[in-house]
């Protein structure tokens, strides 16, 4: 249900957190999300395995509140 509203959202979620950025692009939201709650407590592969599966969860959680309110987008 709602693949097409995930997908979409997935790619323009991702497009903001990597094309907002502060003085510099290196300074872009992703970094500092990564840096902030990830890569400081564990290995760079570790923080990227917690950063997808928190991405993952973040979309499932909105699936499921959609599905739980009957809203469906079609084409």
């Amino acid at each position: 249900m709602n693949a097409i509203v995930v997908y979409v959202g997935d790619s323009l979620l991702w497009k903001i957190l990597r094309f907002v950025y502060i003085r510099e692009p290196s300074n872009n939201l992703y970094d500092w999300f990564n840096g902030l709650f990830y890569n400081p407590d564990y290995e760079s592969y570790v923080g990227s395995h917690l950063w997808a599966l928190t991405h993952v969860l973040f979309w499932m959680i909105v699936s499921y509140i959609l599905y739980r309110k009957n809203w469906f987008f079609k084409i």
